[in-house]
């Protein structure tokens, strides 16, 4: 029931006027006359909506996700999207935490998490903080999909030491890789600490063409590894770093996400090589920070995305998304998700479809 209100007022939110920039799901009150008026009537809908359920007993503003607590909140920013409590029951939860122009997702599925990438140098109080809200006590795994400093700064500084981990995936980083970031040789002290102090087991990733893991057992959500392909680590790996990111996808019945970190064309290249077909995906994080150096239309049109989400800073000096890849999105009719625009996102995973969530504090 508390999902029937919730979709209710999401369908409010969706009605409302929108602006279409370049096909990302942003909705905005056409000007403060309209937005007051609007606000007083979502005010009403919700003191309506909680004089029922207060007695059914059934409905409230913090919503247990795990063990922690999502606050079931208007966004305040001028550009605003719907914010809906949600219940994940035994669904997958995939997480596009907001660290600015960086990367940062946790997978959690039947209690087990999966953190890929960790933000900035600087960020990681901020992923240490809303992973303990939404109930994170533990990282099962962690991949670092590559050695910069927007993807592993945050797991070098803090993240790792914050949580008990039990396996480290590390990226192939080829002997001699120009541009290695200075975090990622602190990253792997931290995880050789990690290693020593509690036993958290160091491994590198090998796309084994096969599940690498499981979250929540074998009947779970199964993890596999795809890139670098093997082709390509026994001749060397590529000269780029972002090329030789750590690529993984995880399936949950008949949905899957892929997490491609910033590997660029080459990389894609080798990926539809290998696995052609069976990159389909319901749900893609963009490539790259949905640069145009990824997220190329032959290796999209075989992913085929129902919707795509996007880590970016706000304003970036490198125009993340590229127009080039929004228009792809809106030419296709994918729904394209900011963490810029609209700060951390969740998708949760029925096992047959994803549905969309943004989260505020």
């Amino acid at each position: 029931m508390a999902c029937f209100f919730a979709q209710n007022v999401l369908q409010y939110f969706l009605d409302a006027p929108h602006e279409d920039h370049g096909n990302e799901v942003i909705y905005m009150a056409k000007d403060k006359e309209k937005s007051k008026k609007r606000w007083k009537g979502i005010g009403a809908v919700f003191l309506f909506l909680l004089v029922i359920a207060a007695g059914a007993g059934i409905f409230y503003l913090g919503h247990k996700a795990g063990g922690g607590e999502l606050q079931f909140t208007f966004p305040s920013k001028s550009t605003t999207t719907t914010t809906t409590a949600f219940d994940p029951a035994n669904g997958l939860e995939v997480y596009v935490i907001d660290v600015g122009q960086g990367n940062c997702q946790l997978i959690r599925f039947a209690g087990q998490t999966l953190l890929y990438d960790g933000g900035e140098i600087g960020r990681e109080d901020d992923v240490t903080s809303f992973l303990r809200k939404i109930g994170v006590k533990r990282l099962d795994y962690v991949i670092a999909s590559h050695a910069h400093s927007d993807h592993v700064g945050g797991l070098a500084y803090g993240i790792l030491e914050n949580f008990p981990v039990g396996e480290i995936i590390l990226p192939f980083v080829p002997k001699d890789a120009v541009g290695i970031a200075q975090s990622y040789n602190a990253f792997l002290k931290a995880a050789e600490k990690k290693h020593n102090k509690e036993g958290t087991v160091i491994s590198e990733s090998k796309a084994l063409g096969r599940v690498n893991f499981y979250l929540g057992g074998e009947n779970g959500a199964a993890c596999k590894i795809l890139g670098p392909t093997q082709f390509v680590l026994n001749n060397g790996g590529f000269e780029s770093i972002n090329n030789n990111s750590v690529c993984i996808q995880i399936r949950y019945k008949d949905t899957s996400v892929l997490l491609t970190g910033d590997a660029e064309e080459k990389a894609e290249m080798s990926l539809i090589e290998s696995y052609n077909d069976t990159l389909k995906s319901n749900l893609f994080i963009a490539g790259h920070h949905g640069s145009a150096t990824s997220n190329t239309p032959d290796f999209l049109n075989l992913v085929r995305p129902d919707m795509i989400a996007v880590s970016c800073g706000l304003n970036n000096s490198y125009g993340h998304p590229h127009a080039e890849v929004l228009a792809y999105c809106k030419t296709h009719s994918i729904p394209v998700y900011r963490t810029d625009y609209q700060g951390s996102l969740l998708f949760v995973s029925d096992g047959n479809h994803f549905s969309p969530y943004v989260i505020t504090e």
